[in-house]
């Protein structure tokens, strides 16, 4: 387990615990930890709803330039996340 504190920095690295950063449609950032096996993509498209104000169920999370195919009850790591993934957040284009 590592911890590193400087001012407002906090990162923190353990087996269970990663921090991926969401990316609203309009191009804002959130940092966030979560847990790798805790934490499903549904929980991750909430929190990412929750932080920049989205509503309905019209988003969809990608990762390296793709959807993430995963199962929304998928947990992070069986969905391939790992520490320092970009996850942005689009509208879905089948609504």
């Amino acid at each position: 387990h590592f911890n590193f504190d400087t001012d407002n920095l906090t990162m923190s690295i353990s087996g269970e615990e990663i921090t991926v950063t969401l990316v609203s449609p309009v191009g804002q950032s959130e940092s966030i930890s979560v847990g790798k096996t805790s934490t499903s993509i549904n929980d991750l498209m909430e929190w990412a709803k929750a932080l920049f104000g989205l509503e309905g169920n019209e988003f969809v999370l990608f990762k390296d330039g793709k959807p993430l195919s995963a199962s929304p009850t998928s947990t992070a790591e069986q969905a391939g996340i790992v520490h320092g993934d970009l996850l942005a957040v689009h509208r879905s284009r089948n609504v």
